[in-house]
């Protein structure tokens, strides 16, 4: 009994050692970011992805940029519209703007012309364009829309759909973060009046 033991512990420390010696060759022979010990220079979740995987730019690309643009800015959604859904189903656009490191507050408003904003207020989101994606199968094109000046201690947007195709995408429009301050003023005051 006591030999069996004996020969039991010997085959479990040679296992180990096996493994142990395959271990280093192993590590080197796969992606850095699948190690099984890797030290990152962040622990910011969001910005490995964006800098590790091609498809991040199309799903993080509006909140980081938002992030960067205007921290812990305030983003006003228009209900109905395109993103009024429960909070169980929000679309990943506005659970990525939630989430990121300086990211939005994220408040619904009711406004019954949410999807006419842009069309509405005559604007074309175009000349006030301070970053945009191209989008892809994990997101659909974005712009974040800025007033040329801008006085306050916290910027507000509204995130629209804008029913203008991004040229040569699949998709049919394109998600605007647009700031209200660009908004005429019978518009930007129905939009206070509905939180």
């Amino acid at each position: 009994m006591h030999a069996r033991s004996i020969a039991g512990a010997l085959l479990l420390t040679a296992a180990v050692a096996v493994n142990v010696v395959q271990f280093p060759g192993i590590e080197r022979m796969v992606n850095p970011r699948y190690h099984a010990i890797e030290r990152m220079y962040t622990s910011d979740m969001f910005q490995i992805a964006y800098e590790d995987l091609y498809w991040a730019h199309d799903r993080f690309g509006l909140s980081l940029a938002l992030s960067q643009v205007a921290p812990n800015a305030r983003v006003l959604v228009p209900t109905p519209g395109p993103y009024d859904v429960d909070d169980g189903l929000i679309p990943n656009t506005l659970i990525w703007l939630r989430f990121v490191r300086n990211g939005p507050t994220v408040t619904r408003v009711h406004y019954p012309g949410g999807a006419t904003i842009i069309t509405d207020a005559g604007i074309d989101p175009l000349r006030y364009v301070v970053a945009s994606g191209r989008g892809s199968s994990k997101g659909a094109p974005w712009v974040i829309a800025v007033a040329p000046t801008w006085q306050g201690t916290r910027r507000e947007f509204v995130l629209l759909r804008w029913n203008s195709a991004w040229p040569g995408t699949r998709y049919a429009y394109q998600d605007v973060l647009m700031e209200t301050s660009l908004l005429p003023d019978r518009i930007r005051q129905a939009l206070d009046g509905a939180r």
